[in-house]
């Protein structure tokens, strides 16, 4: 028995199973686990695991030009409302919750898609987030990849 284990919730394409079954599937931007209506809104779950834990590592990019800065949740120890909730960018990338290195805007790129050029910019979060029972993390936002990577 281990006294700890390394989990991973992400934006990851499912439909990649093995090489024989989806290997090459390339649409990392739709990976969430379901979609909830709660009180007038449509809330993406990324994040929905039992037990006691930590979040340790919370990363997102998005595309500048469309990107709607929409809001997390963080649902707690299976509480139906919602004990911290924030914009993207605030939460991850700004001084909401911790500044410095520990919550961070990365430097973006620019690509040229489809002889449109855009920027790619990430956020990070290095500050661990506890919970006994269990947690829900949600975004309400309308990003379309949406991608992201929860380190538990």
């Amino acid at each position: 028995m281990y006294d700890y284990a390394l989990g991973q919730a992400s934006s990851c394409d499912r439909n990649s199973k093995s090489p024989n079954d989806g290997w090459y599937a390339n649409k990392d931007g739709d990976g969430i686990i379901r979609t909830e209506v709660n009180p007038g809104r449509n809330e993406q779950v990324l994040m929905d695991v039992e037990g006691a834990g930590a979040i340790v590592r919370f990363w997102s990019t998005n595309l500048t030009w469309r990107f709607s800065n929409g809001t997390l949740r963080f649902y707690f120890d299976g509480s139906d409302t919602p004990q911290m909730q924030g914009r993207l960018r605030d939460i991850l990338g700004g001084n909401m919750l911790v500044g410095g290195i520990i919550s961070t805007k990365t430097g973006g790129f620019q690509e040229n898609h489809d002889g449109k050029g855009y920027i790619l910019s990430a956020v990070n979060l290095y500050l661990p987030i506890p919970y006994v029972k269990g947690r829900k993390v949600t975004y309400d936002g309308t990003d379309s990849p949406f991608h992201f990577i929860i380190n538990r």
